[in-house]
């Protein structure tokens, strides 16, 4: 079956979204009609993010709103939809001949889109880019040494706890990627995009074993490591949270949200850094999922993010650190298309 050029268009704008650990948890099918994107269970295997866990919805969100813009910068009359029944499509957007036949667009910010985790200034975050988050609704954001301080407190006792939970510590592991033969996998975290100083990675690949990181913890490596993944926060122009009411659907909005926030922050020429260590912790708590020893921790962590948020029946998706950066990031690699990209028979 020939594929139309903007069915392939539509895949690769989808495939450049953003996903926890860089973990691309989809999969897109194309029947000659239809092109549907659906969760990759097969690959992402049963230690990974399932299907309804919040980052794979989020990561579903980013894809959705990639593939609306590259759709057409107003993409009514494309038959559109999400609906997440027994076939577990996240979501299709069917063709018709002519749309088969469209020229893709030359050039899109969403492709521009990266994370950056290298350090930022503390400049003042431009009027347009201020101006597009106000208009938007579920995002609150926090500027100045204060407000900055308590984004900060809240990732430092996040990541507290998640330094002393064997199963996230391993999965992180398990998701960096060190050399070129790993990086060329098209998966996981390229180390290189870290910033990390002198001697970084090679005390990032000693950690990486979890009987390791415990006897490190068991003279306070734990606070050490947290601190040390917070302090960033302060230096940065913002920070912008993403919130909304919790559910299947919400969660998927509000990745769309954040793919919204990203992009336009990369086209003023701001630098992104997602932070999903404190939504993760709050998620992990209410699944019962929080080592017992550490619940009153993550509690103490609920509480103050209700407080620092002025939460109201919403839950807190996702942070975002933005700011000018001061180096050009390196950008993360993906999988190639034909690894997440299908043809079938159509009816």
């Amino acid at each position: 079956m020939q594929i139309p050029e903007m069915v392939r268009f539509l895949v690769e704008a989808g495939r450049w979204a953003p996903s926890a650990d860089n973990t691309q948890p989809w999969h897109f099918f194309w029947d000659g009609h239809e092109l549907a994107l659906k969760y990759d269970g097969k690959r992402i295997g049963p230690k990974g993010f399932q299907m309804h866990h919040r980052a794979t919805l989020m990561a579903m969100g980013a894809v959705i709103e990639n593939i609306l813009q590259a759709a057409s910068e107003n993409h009514e009359g494309w038959d559109c939809s999400a609906p997440r029944d027994e076939s577990e499509k996240f979501f299709s957007i069917r063709l018709n001949e002519t749309q088969q036949n469209l020229a893709p667009p030359s050039d899109l910010p969403l492709f521009k889109r990266q994370t950056s985790r290298l350090p930022f200034t503390k400049e003042r975050l431009p009027e347009s880019f201020r101006d597009f988050l106000e208009d938007q609704s579920g995002l609150k954001t926090f500027e100045g040494k204060e407000n900055l301080g308590l984004m900060e407190e809240l990732v430092r006792k996040a990541s507290m706890a998640r330094f002393r939970t064997k199963e996230i510590h391993e999965w992180f592991a398990g998701s960096l990627r060190f050399g070129k033969d790993e990086v060329a996998r098209g998966d996981g975290l390229d180390v290189s995009t870290f910033g990390l100083p002198p001697g970084g990675k090679a005390l990032l690949r000693f950690i990486s074993d979890w009987k390791r990181m415990g006897v490190l913890n068991s003279i306070g490596g734990y606070r050490f490591f947290s601190m040390m993944e917070a302090v960033s926060i302060t230096k940065a122009g913002a920070v912008v949270a993403i919130t909304g009411e919790p559910g299947m659907d919400q969660a998927i909005e509000a990745g769309r949200l954040m793919e919204q926030v990203w992009i336009e922050a990369n086209a003023n020429g701001l630098g992104v850094q997602p932070y999903f260590i404190v939504s993760d912790q709050l998620a992990r708590l209410s699944e019962g999922l929080v080592p017992d020893e550490l619940v009153g921790e993550v509690r103490s962590l609920e509480s103050d993010v209700q407080r620092a948020l002025e939460l109201n029946g919403e839950i807190l998706y996702m942070l975002l650190r933005v700011g000018f950066g001061k180096a050009r990031p390196v950008r993360s690699v993906r999988l190639p298309q034909d690894a997440i990209f299908t043809v079938t028979r159509g009816d």
